[in-house]
C-alpha cells in the first residue's frame, strides 16, 4: 500500500482528463472503474478509482485518486494504492507501491507544483 499527495496547476476537468489518459496508457494500463463528484463549501471534489487484474489470478492493483479544486488554479491530488507487490514465485509484477510511484511520476509531467 502506498499514499502520495501532489499539487498540479490547471482546471479540474483538464487535470482529470490528462490523469485518466496517463493511467490508461502507462506501464500498468489501469482501467477506470468508477467516479464520484461533489461540491461543498466552494470547492469541487472528485474521487476516481482505477484497477487492474493481472493474468495470474488474485494479483491485482487498485488506485484511488481524490482531486480537490479550491478554485485557486491549483488542483490537490491524493492517491492511495493497494495491491499485491509480489506475485507467484516472488516475482515483482509492479503492483501496489510501484503502481503508486508510477502514478506520482506521471502527475509530475502535468506540471506539478509540489
Amino acid at each position: 500500500m502506498a499514499v502520495f499527495e501532489k499539487v498540479v496547476h490547471g482546471n479540474l476537468k483538464d487535470v482529470i482528463q490528462n490523469t485518466d489518459m496517463l493511467l490508461k496508457e502507462g506501464k500498468h494500463k489501469l482501467d477506470f472503474r468508477d467516479e464520484y463528484s461533489m461540491t461543498s463549501q466552494g470547492m469541487d471534489v472528485t474521487v476516481r478509482i482505477y484497477q487492474r487484474y493481472n493474468v495470474i489470478p488474485g494479483n491485482s492493483t487498485c488506485i484511488t485518486l481524490l482531486f480537490q479544486d479550491n478554485k485557486d488554479g491549483d488542483i490537490k491530488i491524493a492517491g492511495l494504492s493497494a495491491g499485491d507487490e509480489y506475485g507467484i514465485f516472488g516475482m515483482d509484477l509492479g503492483m501496489g507501491a510501484r503502481t503508486s510511484q508510477e502514478c506520482e511520476e506521471k502527475l509530475e509531467s502535468l506540471g506539478g507544483a509540489s
